[in-house]
């Protein structure tokens, strides 16, 4: 049985600590998620982009923290409700998460089935 949590966080950290063509894993992952689609370039159009990759980085954190059992914490229930007033909408979220393996399974040299489920 595989430990999520750990397969999460040291997937993490292996694709934080990778760099691709000199591109880090949170730049790549923007610039796949961008490309998804014509709505989010408009959302993101006057983004401080800077800001918004420190913010991820933290946030996949508690992404990777998030205990089903328990549910969501706060700063996970304040998140959803920042998106939601953004207009963010579940279509958007299945392209994130597209995103966000895709650029995983390109950053962490042992991606794996564990890691992509976790």
């Amino acid at each position: 049985m595989c430990d999520h949590e750990e397969a999460f966080n040291l997937s993490y950290w292996r694709a934080m600590a990778t760099e691709v063509d000199g591109v880090p894993f949170i730049g790549a992952f923007y610039k796949r998620f961008l490309s998804k689609s014509v709505e989010l370039s408009i959302l993101f159009a006057n983004t401080n982009m800077h800001k918004q990759k420190r913010m991820l980085a933290l946030s996949l954190l508690y992404v990777g923290a998030f205990d089903p059992i328990q549910g969501p914490n706060d700063v996970m229930i304040v998140l959803s409700r920042q998106h939601r007033a953004l207009g963010l909408t579940p279509k958007l979220y299945g392209l994130w998460l597209e995103s966000l393996l895709d650029t995983v399974k390109a950053y962490d040299p042992e991606c794996n089935e564990d890691v992509c489920e976790s």
